[in-house]
């Protein structure tokens, strides 16, 4: 019998260094590139919870000038330039919606007994309103047509927030039937 002897074998068994290093640099890359898909999450994340937040604020502030409307005994609605007003007049309070125009974009609320004495200055109720109106209509006393637009919240692109590139648009339709008269274009009764 011939016995040839084995061949010597390393008895460490471990990997080389080459091999190491190019294990390493592909999970890195594998690891950079979850990381990568992980930030962009976070950042379309942001965008929708702002986006969603300017929403739900809209509603509310709709949901508020319904309200009012509803329960308003006379309403007008005043144009001028870039500034659209809406007076309510209920139990001896009036009330004034405005949408402001540049610099400001914003729809704010003031309250009192009459337009000359406003019990309390103006609140911004929602900024970023990019448009915003009130409308009339003749042939249907108490209807109140109110469209608001709101532009999403922005951040620098060096927090890497997305900015949204429309604005977000609500449109909403009251109707009073116990409002007294059409909508008028002045102040309403004692405001």
């Amino acid at each position: 019998m011939n016995s040839y002897p084995e061949p010597r074998r390393d008895q460490d068994g471990g990997f080389t260094i080459v091999e190491m290093a190019i294990a390493t640099a592909l999970g890195l890359i594998i690891m950079l590139a979850s990381l990568g898909a992980v930030i962009e999450g976070q950042r379309s994340l942001t965008t929708v919870m702002n986006r969603t937040s300017d929403i739900n604020a809209a509603q509310s502030v709709l949901t508020r000038i319904a309200t009012g409307v509803r329960g308003a005994s006379a309403a007008s609605i005043i144009t001028s330039g870039s500034q659209s007003q809406l007076w309510l007049q209920a139990s001896g309070t009036c009330t004034e919606w405005v949408f402001t125009g540049a610099p400001t974009n914003a729809l704010e609320l003031q309250t009192g007994t009459s337009h000359l004495s406003m019990s309390t200055p103006p609140a911004v109720e929602i900024s970023g309103v990019t448009s915003g109106s009130f409308s009339g209509f003749t042939n249907y006393p108490g209807l109140i047509d109110v469209t608001l637009s709101v532009q999403a919240k922005t951040s620098s692109s060096a927090n890497g927030y997305q900015a949204a590139t429309a604005p977000i648009k609500l449109e909403t339709q009251v109707d009073d039937p116990n409002m007294s008269g059409a909508v008028g274009s002045g102040y309403p009764g004692s405001c």
